[in-house]
């Protein structure tokens, strides 16, 4: 009784994520319109902007036949050299309980 266990704060590491991915649906043409009929990501020219630079629209996903994969080793992931730990505690409630072994508690005036 009383005693402690478990951690407050976990780091995760790579081992502990379930395998997962994360898609991206783009086209190499400059986007014209805000629906893409083929990408969900598309890039337009804009002078609007100081300096001026690309924008982009955002669309429809495409059909699943239309789907490319990314080389993995194009990519790199983010965070995963010194991840921050994150609270690893269960919501809990503390309860003291004041047991008086003789006399009266409290006592009284």
């Amino acid at each position: 009784m009383g005693a402690v266990g478990g951690q407050e704060a976990v780091r995760l590491t790579v081992n502990q994520l379930p395998a997962h991915t994360h898609d991206l649906h783009a086209c190499t043409q400059i986007g014209t319109t805000g629906n893409a009929a083929e990408a969900h990501i598309a890039a337009i020219n804009t002078d609007d902007l100081s300096p001026p630079r690309q924008r982009f629209l955002f669309g429809a996903y495409p059909a699943a036949a239309n789907l490319t994969h990314l080389n993995e080793g194009s990519l790199e992931t983010y965070g995963l050299a010194a991840p921050a730990p994150h609270d690893n505690m269960q919501p809990f409630s503390v309860i003291d309980f004041y047991i008086c072994m003789s006399g009266a508690y409290p006592p009284r005036g």
